[in-house]
């Protein structure tokens, strides 16, 4: 519960990117969330799109599973 508490207060919320990269091929949808992730200064992007994890990361934001998020951020709690 604490991870939880503690990926919530991570969280925000931003608006659409003013540039959408070409980052994926397969499934365009997905280059939203890289670039919403660049353009906000993210330094993690979680997500079970295999899409975006075969990439692993983008303009050095990793990419995770949401398993491995939770271990990520909980080793930041230690």
């Amino acid at each position: 519960m604490e991870v939880f508490a503690y990926f919530t207060n991570l969280a925000t919320y931003v608006p659409s990117p003013k540039t959408i990269p070409k980052a994926i091929n397969q499934d365009p949808f997905e280059n939203i969330f890289s670039g919403l992730a660049a353009e906000n200064g993210a330094a993690l992007l979680v997500s079970g799109d295999r899409h975006l994890l075969e990439i692993e990361s983008y303009k050095r934001i990793q990419i995770v599973t949401p398993s491995e998020g939770v271990r990520v951020i909980s080793s930041f709690l230690k």
